[in-house]
Order: C-alpha cells, then structure tokens, then sequence
C-alpha cells in the first residue's frame, strides 16, 4: 500500500510539472533588456544600466518575441520567409556603423560621390526593411548583452573559421555589438605565430563600464577579461597545403598544374582554436560553458579554383572527383575539430550564388517561389555570355555544387553527432568525450535574398551587410538561449526528484 500512495504521489508531481510548470517555463526564461526609470527603480522589461544583472540565472537570460506564443526549435528557425519591417527603417542611423551597398548606375555612370552614397545608402535600407519570420513561430529576441555573457562564460567565447562571407559575418557582429555600446579592443596576447592578418581577436574594453557589468553578470573571474571573446580565423579552404596535395593525390592530381595557393590561409588554425577552449585551473568552476565555433568552407571548393585537380573528359566526372575532394576534406577537418570536449561547432550552410542578382530589388514572397525561380544555376549563369571560354569559365565556378557539398557537411554531421553519444554513453575507462555539432541549415534563408548581394554589378556571392549576417547572429543566440532553458529545466527536475 506504501509502495502504491509513493507511486501515486510522484505521478502527481510528475503531472504538475508537465501540464502547468511547463507552460510557463517555455515562455518565461529569457534575456531582458536594459532600460531605465529616472528614480532608479528597475522596470518590467529589466534593470538599470549600471546594476549588476546575474545573468548566470535562466530567468534572466532572454525575451521571447510576442508576434507568436511558439517558439521555434532548431533548424524549424529556417523555415519561413522574409516580411517588411513595420514600420520601416527611414534613417541610416538606425543601421551604424553600415553607410550603403553599391547600387546599380541610373545614368550610365555619371553620378556624382555624392549621388552615389546616396543610392548606396538607398539601397542599403531597402534591404534591411525585410525581416525573417520563421513559420508560424517566433525567435528570441536579439539581446546583445544576453549574448556577450553567453560568451564570457566559455574560455574561448566565438570562434569564426572560414572564407570572406564568414568574416563578413564576423565583421558585421562586431558593428552589432560595437552599435549595442559594447566595446572591444584588439587582444594583443595573440601567439607570434598567428599574428597574421587573417586573424583577428578581441577582447572586452577594460576600460569600458560596461564590461565589468557583464562580467558580473556572467559571474566569472577577472582573468577571463585577459582572452579573447571574438576571435576570427580566415582560412578560405579549412586545409593546409600538405594535407590538400594528398587529396588531390588520392582522387587525382594534374601534371604541371602550377596551382599557387592565393586564397587566405592560417597554418596550424587547429590548435589554436585548441588553446581557446581550453579550461583553466583558477576558471573551471565558473567559465563553464563551450566554447563555440561556427564555421564554413564552400564556394572556393571549385573547378575554377583547385586547378592541381587532374581535368576529365566528361565535366561530370571532373565535379565527381571535386565532391570527393571536398568529402575528404571534411573528413580532415571534422577529426582535427572534434577531439575538443569543450566545443560546440556550428556549421554554417554555404549560401547560393544568384545569376544576374543585379535584376532583383525585393526578396522572393515565398521559399517555393525562390525555390523554383532560381532552379538551373547553371544555364541561368550562362545566359548572355558571349564566348566559349567565358562559359567554361563560369561553368567551373560549380554554383550547382553548393547544395551538393552542404549535404556533405550535414551527413558528416549527422555521422559524428552519433558517434559522440555513442562514446560518450560507453562505461569508463572506454568513454571519450568530444565536440557537439550542430547544422546551421541557412539555404532556403538566403535563396529568398538574390537582392541582397553585396555588389550586383560584380558579384552575385557575398552579401550587403549586416541583413543576413545579423539574422544568422540572431539565430544563434536563439539555439544558446534555448539550450540554456533546457539545462535549466533538467536542473530543476533533477532537484525535484533527489
């Protein structure tokens, strides 16, 4: 009779918890802002500037948006479309430290500077009155600060691992948060050998009054200041000269190729993102989350550019041996990455390219409208263009590849977020404990953005900042600050039933 009044008892707790504290619980841990009242009183929607905040709590760590009660879960954020901003953005102050995007010529070329920052500054807010609205569900709302304490609590804070649209992205965060008044300086503790200019590293302002707000928000040791809570490493193909000579070895490498590596490269990038994750002494009782890591590497993966790729007869072939190349590669990568515990590795999808972007001026209505328009990349591409070698130049940029090469990045992922559970459930001393992953699934997002390129006229590859690279940013704080509400909550059961 006792054992059957326990069981009962815990179903009723167990049933309290899941139909009314739950509810609750989904909606109600999240970061706020920080405003003011002139008598110094907090307000609904946060505390004073200047106030310690421990954001270390999950209560205090999001705002959840209010146009859906539904919060979107992973990669269901990607699914959606794009809306206009109501009201619109009128005043490029609203968008600093971004001036404008080249815009296209009204008058053959004739514009004065001044009419052309004009047009640039036009078109710049022209894009940036779109929002991303996932499908009947909503994001977290962007906290800047919310999402520097995230950081701050890891030893390595974000890492950025890729080519020019990943330090696009970089770039355009640092606007954000430079925006948000939260101030860096260049970290000038970086190791000798990777002072190069394709790394860049910063650190908090000491002497800005926000920073040791945060830091006690975050709830961690003055010595985590010292190191780098961003930290760019541009590096276009994610392998070094040695290892990408024994892939062109094993699926075929042209004689005489007199293939030069041009592209941006950081020799040894492995261990230095090592040495950001890593956990120190005097910190691992309070820096005590991953490190995160996002990274890409696609649109360089091309005929055009790996020239030391021995040439085929049939071009289906020569992209078949590409993708194998590319498949290898990732293999590299993915083991030199995964042996740090104390990662979490975000690969971001490669975003398309969009023949003759320089005719859009809005985004697609719908993902099946971008869906079916922007079908044969190829061919489209080809339109127009006057002489043969002109096309097989184009063709060999290998556009139609990008979504091909993504899917080998969320197969890869797939495979190692399998095996990490399975040798992180084996019984010790067999169990190993490596890197979480996560696929950033950003395609059908930037497939509705053949507007959003950075220059049209020239290049129909990168895009105008900071649209996509703040929606990206946006997304991440939303899967952190999700993930933190998970913890919480299994915290919390854990406490209810020991």
């Amino acid at each position: 009779m006792a054992r059957r009044t326990r069981f009962l008892a815990i179903a009723a707790v167990l049933t309290l918890v899941l139909f009314v504290l739950f509810p609750h619980y989904k909606h109600a841990w999240t970061p706020t802002p920080i405003t003011s009242k002139p008598d110094g009183e907090t307000t609904e929607t946060g505390p004073l500037p200047g106030s310690p905040v421990n954001m270390n709590q999950a209560e205090d760590l999001g705002t959840t948006s209010d146009s859906y009660g539904k919060l979107c879960e992973e990669n269901n954020c990607f699914r959606g479309s794009w809306k206009q901003r109501e009201p619109p953005l009128v005043n490029l102050e609203d968008v600093k430290p971004w001036t404008g995007c080249p815009a296209a010529s009204k008058t053959g070329g004739s514009e004065t500077d001044v009419e052309q920052g004009k047009s640039s500054a036009s078109r710049l807010l022209d894009i940036v009155n779109w929002k991303w609205e996932p499908t009947h569900s909503s994001l977290e709302e962007w906290n800047p600060e919310a999402f520097v304490v995230r950081l701050l609590k890891s030893p390595g804070g974000l890492v950025f691992l890729g080519d020019e649209n990943t330090r696009d992205h970089f770039t355009a965060l640092l606007g954000n948060l430079n925006h948000s008044r939260i101030s860096f300086d260049v970290d000038l503790n970086t190791p000798l050998r990777f002072k190069t200019q394709h790394v860049q590293q910063y650190t908090l302002s000491p002497s800005d009054p926000s920073t040791e707000r945060l830091r006690l928000a975050a709830d961690v040791p003055v010595s985590r200041l010292e190191r780098p809570i961003l930290t760019l490493i541009q590096d276009s193909l994610l392998v070094n000269e040695a290892e990408l000579q024994t892939i062109s070895q094993r699926v075929g490498k042209a004689e005489d190729h007199g293939w030069t590596r041009e592209l941006p490269s950081v020799h040894g990038w492995p261990s230095l993102v090592e040495d950001l994750a890593a956990t120190r002494n005097e910190e691992r009782e309070t820096v005590t989350e991953d490190t995160i890591v996002i990274i890409n590497t696609g649109i360089h993966w091309s005929r055009h550019q790996l020239t030391l790729l021995k040439a085929r007869n049939n071009p289906a072939d020569e992209q078949a041996y590409l993708t194998e190349a590319y498949r290898q590669m990732v293999r590299v990568v993915s083991e030199q990455l995964k042996v740090n515990p104390r990662v979490f590795i975000y690969y971001r999808a490669t975003t398309p390219g969009h023949p003759k972007c320089y005719i859009h001026s809005s985004p697609y209505k719908t993902p099946g409208a971008a869906q079916a328009l922007e079908k044969n990349v190829v061919s489209r591409l080809l339109q127009g263009v006057a002489t043969e070698a002109e096309r097989q130049q184009k063709r060999k940029w290998d556009w139609d590849l990008f979504p091909v090469h993504n899917e080998v990045w969320r197969r890869a992922i797939i495979r190692l977020e399998h095996e990490r559970k399975m040798l992180f459930a084996k019984p010790f001393p067999l169990q190993r404990l490596y890197a979480k992953w996560h696929y950033l699934d950003i395609w059908s997002q930037a497939l509705q953005r053949p507007d959003a390129h950075y220059d049209p006229s020239q290049d129909c590859l990168r895009w105008c900042s900071p649209v996509l690279f703040d929606q990206w940013t946006r997304h991440l704080h939303h899967i952190l600050q999700m993930k933190h509400r998970e913890a919480a909550h299994r915290l919390r059961t854990d406490d209810l039933f020991n």
